[in-house]
């Protein structure tokens, strides 16, 4: 789902997310079964477009996981990591396709759901990635997927279970910083100010250029009748974003 300049981005940042294959790279001597031989050739290509990707040679990475998928068409991670440098490289239609196809071939485990929520969050397509980041956490369970599920839960203003799922995701690790923005916006949508305050002071502390922190807390400050604090926050989000000064604050 590294998503910083407001919370719509906790679900666009880099989307590449590779899974192991648990295995390593067989020697096939003497070997006349084509299937095997072709299996293990698509995961020679498959670790080599990983070696790629780490140096952030995308394209020869594309290349290698092209090569893996048409050894082993089956090759559920190759057309998630392949997808995954679409993704990257804005294709996103192509990165859709991949991930549909690694869900179509592992429906139980496939990394794809969190991959492919990413992209239909930034469609606005936000039941979908609800959906997908459901089945997410029902795999991974990770504090990144129900900080992902959190931004999700926000837009469609289900702000008591996007709370939930932010407190989740600090006690899964406390370097998830996002989700105190997250659910310091969520909170303050349920008139909880001065937990709102918190959490978005705590944000700002580790990232004190986000505008959307001080713009959020200044409406926070404001309901608490602390306008000399809520006039800072706001003139200091305006200095760093100035179209923020257009923007209503939603109910």
């Amino acid at each position: 789902m590294e998503m910083h300049s407001g919370p719509s981005q906790s679900m666009q940042s880099r989307s590449a997310v590779f899974c192991s294959t648990g295995q390593t790279p067989r020697i096939v001597e003497n070997c006349g079964n084509t299937i095997i031989l072709n299996d293990n050739l698509a995961l020679d290509y498959y670790n080599k477009g990983l070696a790629h990707y780490q140096r952030g040679s995308l394209e020869h990475a594309l290349a290698d996981f092209t090569a893996a998928v048409r050894l082993n068409s089956s090759f559920e991670q190759a057309f998630n990591a392949r997808g995954c440098i679409y993704a990257q490289l804005g294709q996103d239609d192509l990165a859709l396709r991949d991930f549909d196809k690694s869900i179509s071939l592992a429906p139980e485990t496939s990394l794809s759901y969190a991959n492919r929520a990413t992209i239909l969050y930034k469609r606005e397509h936000y039941y979908g990635a609800l959906q997908d980041l459901n089945h997410d956490i029902a795999i991974s369970g990770s504090g990144e997927s129900y900080l992902k599920r959190a931004a999700v839960l926000n837009v469609i203003k289900m702000y008591e279970q996007a709370v939930k799922d932010c407190s989740i995701a600090l006690e899964s690790s406390r370097e998830l910083i996002f989700a105190f923005l997250i659910r310091g916006q969520a909170l303050l949508a349920l008139k909880e100010f001065r937990q709102s305050v918190e959490d978005l002071t705590r944000y700002l502390e580790v990232d004190s250029g986000n505008a959307i922190a001080y713009w959020l807390r200044s409406h926070a400050y404001s309901f608490l009748y602390q306008e000399e604090l809520a006039q800072a926050d706001y003139y200091r989000a305006i200095q760093i974003n100035p179209a923020l000064a257009s923007l209503a604050l939603a109910n």
